[in-house]
C-alpha cells in the first residue's frame, strides 16, 4: 500500500482535473474581464490538490534538530522546478484574446521530475530504504517521518505556487501585448 498522503493528493487531483479538465491548458477567468491573472481566478487543479494535501498533513510542523534546514532545501529545490516549468511553459493568446498555456516537453519534464522524485523517495523509503533514512535523519537531526513529510509537501507546494506565478505573471503580459515564446 502506497503512503496515504500519495493516496489522498492522487484522489484530490483525480477530483480536481473532473471538476475542470482543462484549467492546466486554459487560463480563463471567472469575471467579465477574464484577466487569467486575476486573484479571483479559480486555482489551478495541482495547487488546490497540494494545498489540501498540505492543510490536511501538516498537523505539526516540526522544527527541532535541522528539520527546517530539510525543508529550505526541499522548499528551495520544489520552487527551482517549478520556476523553471513556468519558464518554460509556451503562452499564447486565443482567438478571444485569453491567454492559453501549453507546457511542452521541457515543462513537462521538469513537472515529472518533481514528481518522481518525491514518490520515488516515498517508494524506496518504504521498500527497503527505510534504515537509510533512518540513518540520514539521525546523523543530520532531523527528528523523524514527520519532517519528511512536512519537506517533502512543502516541496510540492513551493513547484506548483512557483510555476502558477510564473505562468500567471506571464500570461497578463500575453493579454496585454501579445505571444511570449518559453525561455527553455
Amino acid at each position: 500500500m502506497l503512503n496515504p498522503v500519495v493516496e489522498d493528493a492522487r484522489r484530490l487531483a483525480r477530483q480536481s482535473r473532473r471538476h475542470d479538465d482543462d484549467r492546466l491548458h486554459h487560463l480563463r477567468g471567472s469575471h467579465p474581464s477574464r484577466d487569467p491573472a486575476d486573484p479571483r481566478h479559480p486555482p489551478d487543479p495541482a495547487a488546490h490538490a497540494v494545498a489540501t494535501a498540505a492543510a490536511y498533513y501538516l498537523k505539526s510542523f516540526p522544527t527541532q534538530g535541522h528539520d527546517i534546514r530539510l525543508d529550505a532545501v526541499t522548499v528551495a529545490a520544489g520552487a527551482a522546478l517549478g520556476l523553471a516549468c513556468g519558464a518554460a511553459t509556451r503562452l499564447g493568446r486565443a482567438a478571444d484574446g485569453v491567454a492559453v498555456a501549453r507546457a511542452g516537453a521541457v515543462a513537462a519534464l521538469l513537472w515529472i521530475a518533481g514528481m518522481a522524485a518525491r514518490a520515488g523517495f516515498e517508494f524506496w523509503a518504504t521498500h527497503g530504504g527505510a534504515g537509510s533514512v533512518a540513518r540520514f535523519s539521525r546523523d543530520h537531526l532531523i527528528t523523524g517521518a514527520d519532517a519528511w513529510t512536512a519537506a517533502l509537501l512543502l516541496m510540492a507546494l513551493a513547484q506548483v505556487v512557483c510555476r502558477l506565478t510564473v505562468v500567471r505573471v506571464r500570461a497578463r503580459r500575453v493579454t496585454a501585448t501579445g505571444p511570449i515564446s518559453a525561455v527553455a
